[in-house]
């Protein structure tokens, strides 16, 4: 029946909203369809339902069935249950990852002049998504700064206070270049059988398409991937057309990024355009202070003055200040260091920062773990050396901001598919193992990343 609406609906609508509903229950001539998200289900209702009908008692005017109703998939369960009605489908709720880091909220987020107008604009944001904005729009949100001034803590925060607040919408945290991949996966895959694991174009669209709100980190990455860009500016025009929250970060403005296109420029830019400066004085001694709470760390208002006055980079060298302290401390079994011990750490740590590259870390990983390079860089896959492997792959990533591609070449030439999935297999090793977290947070502190 649905089928049916091909006919006459045009081909977009179908593909976007039609296609990927399902069947849920049919009572007293009225059959009750499933939408993935929230969003979704309100565009179709306020949109195409009326259309929809009239096409329905066009083409079937004999049918039992006489009208269509539309729900979302998280009130599927509560739907049937109420109704007392039998389901043609599954009601378990699917599970869904949003990729979001917890310790990312609000709540933590040290507000001052140079984030505030960023802060309040995505707590708006995550208040009232999408269409729920009443007078002002916010969609799409672009956040853009130097590396380390918190636009990604913001979209996490984002994301977090809508699962919270909000648990009926879809959420999805991802990085640019993992879209990116994504899709070039799921094109290669497309004509694939051998699996029904496979990740293919469907997978891909449900995914990216069915989110209620999208939060999409590090755009700049997508310079020089015209394909990509494409399929980001039709995910866009959907989502927005139907009315989800996206919200979009990156290291500099859209009209800055190199072979950007026009269109998508535009589309970013039509919404709201905020950047996040580098902290002031005050904000970086609230900061420190912060940072103090969390690990633990009992420090003087002279030592916070010297080191807030002494950096003012932006937030992650403030906290990667504080960490060689919290280590001597720990080692040493000192409450309260002394301004001279700090000033010496301080300024020892960062004299050693200025040259960290991919071999200090390679280095450093082959002192702590005792695998030699060459065995980090070569093909044998013994338990240690692959340890060893995954963390190098995920420093050079995450505090070198190195391509997957360059992490391959400088690894022996491996696939950058084999370095995204490392990657993404190290970041949950340290979500969910307490030693093999420690272990990376001192190598951190070897090398004050």
């Amino acid at each position: 029946m649905l089928n049916g609406l091909s006919v006459k609906l045009n081909s977009l609508d179908y593909s976007t909203w039609i296609e990927n509903l399902v069947p849920l229950c049919e009572k007293d001539g009225t059959v009750i369809v499933v939408a993935k998200t929230i969003s979704a289900k309100n565009h179709i209702r306020e949109k195409l339902i009326d259309k929809i009908n009239e096409i329905l008692n066009e083409r079937f005017p004999f049918s039992i069935i006489t009208k269509i109703e539309v729900i979302a998939d998280v009130e599927k369960a509560a739907y049937v249950s109420g109704e007392n009605v039998s389901s043609f489908v599954n009601n378990e709720v699917e599970e869904f990852n949003s990729n979001l880091f917890a310790e990312y909220t609000f709540e933590n987020f040290v507000v001052g002049k140079s984030n505030d107008v960023a802060f309040h604009a995505a707590k708006n944001v995550a208040m009232k998504p999408g269409k729920e904005q009443a007078f002002m729009s916010f969609n799409p949100l672009f956040i853009y700064s130097g590396v380390g001034l918190g636009k990604t803590h913001l979209l996490h925060a984002i994301g977090n206070y809508v699962k919270t607040n909000l648990p009926r919408l879809r959420v999805l945290y991802v990085p640019a270049e993992t879209l990116s991949n994504d899709y070039m996966r799921a094109s290669i895959n497309q004509n694939r059988n051998d699996s029904d694991n496979t990740f293919n174009i469907n997978s891909f669209r449900e995914k990216y398409i069915n989110t209620d709100v999208l939060l999409l980190d590090d755009i700049q990455f997508l310079e020089n991937k015209p394909g990509s860009q494409e399929v980001l500016f039709n995910i866009f025009n959907h989502l927005i057309l139907g009315g989800s929250q996206l919200v979009v970060a990156s290291d500099r403005p859209p009209s800055e990024i190199p072979t950007l296109e026009d269109r998508l420029i535009s589309r970013l830019q039509s919404g709201l355009l905020i950047e996040i400066r580098k902290p002031s004085l005050e904000t970086r001694i609230s900061i420190v202070r912060k940072k103090m709470e969390k690990l633990d760390l009992n420090l003087n208002d002279e030592i916070v003055y010297f080191i807030a006055e002494n950096i003012d980079t932006n937030i992650r060298d403030l906290e990667g200040s504080l960490k060689p302290i919290k280590l001597y401390t720990r080692m040493t079994g000192s409450i309260t260091p002394s301004l001279s011990m700090v000033k010496d750490l301080i300024n020892k740590e960062l004299r050693k920062k200025e040259g960290v590259d991919s071999n200090d870390i390679l280095e450093a990983v082959a002192h702590t773990t005792g695998v030699t390079i060459d065995k980090i860089i070569g093909p044998r896959r013994n338990k240690e050396f692959v340890e060893a492997r995954d963390i190098a792959i995920y420093l050079m990533r995450e505090y070198l901001n190195l391509p997957y591609v360059a992490i391959g070449q400088l690894l022996g030439g491996r696939d950058h598919s084999t370095i995204t999935y490392s990657y993404d297999k190290t970041s949950e090793k340290i979500k969910n193992n307490k030693d093999f977290s420690k272990k990376i947070e001192d190598l951190k502190i070897y090398l004050n990343l």
